[in-house]
């Protein structure tokens, strides 16, 4: 399994976007590559439960579970509780529905919000919000509870956006539609994948 961290944002503009253009220090979208076809290859701390994972012998499915379990570790490895798990659908019935907070938008969008106060609370509800992800619905993980909702995209759907204007200790991570990899901005350095060097774009071509 290799991780790799580009600077190239996957949900910008289409599930988010900036207030007045400005991003926090740290910014990189992460993208998961599994190389093996066994659970067991992963380098996985001892705290991480893999009961709560089912092995699946598809690469589909086997790539799916390598995507969640490295966002969880990542979140786990963040450990700056509270956060809040915000996401945008054009349901009114996701999987976080049984206990977040709803509100029904005016582009026929619904809001949702749900408070993460320690590690434990995080395993109970972060299924929920991997799935929802993974069907196309826009999660946002943030140590803050209130986020600005943006109604005039050109695309038709509501988007967060992202204020990095102050600079007061603030993150946000969003999932990558299909579960694939995520986005990390933040106004601070200190991140679980510090060690591992940003691919700038123009590096790519």
């Amino acid at each position: 399994m290799s991780i790799t961290l580009n600077d190239f944002l996957v949900g910008e503009d289409f599930s988010y976007i900036f207030k007045n253009k400005k991003r926090g220090i740290t910014s990189f979208y992460c993208q998961v590559d599994p190389e093996e076809d066994e659970l067991n290859t992963i380098d996985l701390d001892n705290s991480i439960d893999l009961d709560s994972y089912t092995y699946l012998n598809t690469y589909v499915d086997f790539r799916n579970d390598v995507n969640s379990i490295c966002l969880k570790i990542f979140l786990e490895k963040l450990n700056l509780y509270p956060f809040y798990i915000h996401g945008i659908s054009g349901s009114g019935e996701i999987n976080l529905s049984n206990k977040a907070e709803r509100t029904k938008l005016s582009n026929r969008s619904y809001y949702y919000v749900v408070d993460i106060n320690n590690i434990e609370e995080l395993k109970t509800h972060f299924s929920e919000a991997y799935l929802d992800a993974f069907n196309n619905e826009s999660i946002v993980f943030s140590n803050e509870r209130t986020l600005e909702i943006d109604f005039h995209s050109d695309i038709g759907l509501a988007r967060f956006i992202l204020d990095y204007t102050e600079d007061n200790y603030k993150y946000h991570l969003w999932v990558g539609h299909d579960g694939v990899g995520f986005d990390f901005i933040s106004n601070f350095s200190d991140h679980p994948y510090q060690n591992i060097p940003v691919i700038k774009e123009e590096d790519e071509i």
